[in-house]
């Protein structure tokens, strides 16, 4: 007596009606399933004991981005330098830039002073280790004793680096009221 055939599951038709027409989009399927990848291992980062640490989301990051701009006006230098990137680069509106070492030594030093940011509107993307913050605001801000408000757009980088979120990238641009 013969055995009777296996029915085909339905995973195994997908992927044979997909591999029929597209086989770039099966070996994409077949890569994620092979990784195990979800959006839970897409967005968490490991210890070296293996134990997931943090999580990279879109609050974390929308809560760490509106600290930083509190940490600035309010000179909290340590909270401040423990969520920059060693590889940060700070773009100003007028094309100025800053390294992590350049921007922490102005804010100290007082060439630059941040005395009030007001952000009308911002959002935050996540893809896997990196989200980007991209907003609008006034800055009200003294650079050499000279104070100006500052109109602008910006476009933040954050990565998750050792289970924290740090800023690796920040560029601006002035918009007219």
């Amino acid at each position: 007596m013969r055995p009777e055939p296996r029915r085909a599951s339905g995973l195994f038709l997908l992927l044979q009606n997909i591999a029929m027409k597209n086989k770039v989009a099966l070996l994409i399927i077949l890569t994620a399933v092979f990784l195990g990848c979800s959006p839970k291992n897409l967005h968490t980062s490991k210890n070296k004991s293996g134990q997931d640490t943090r999580e990279m989301t879109q609050a974390s990051v929308l809560s760490l981005h509106n600290k930083k701009f509190k940490w600035m006006v309010g000179g909290k230098m340590d909270s401040l330098e423990n969520i920059l990137h060693p590889d940060l680069l700070y773009i100003h509106s007028n094309g100025w830039t800053e390294t992590k070492a350049d921007l922490l030594s102005n804010l100290k030093n007082g060439k630059l002073q941040y005395h009030n940011v007001h952000i009308k509107e911002s959002q935050v993307r996540v893809s896997g280790n990196t989200a980007i913050v991209t907003g609008k605001g006034v800055f009200s801000v003294s650079l050499e004793g000279k104070q100006s408000e500052f109109p602008l757009y910006y476009t933040e980088v954050y990565v998750l680096d050792n289970g924290t979120n740090r800023l690796i990238s920040r560029h601006a641009c002035r918009w007219q009221p």
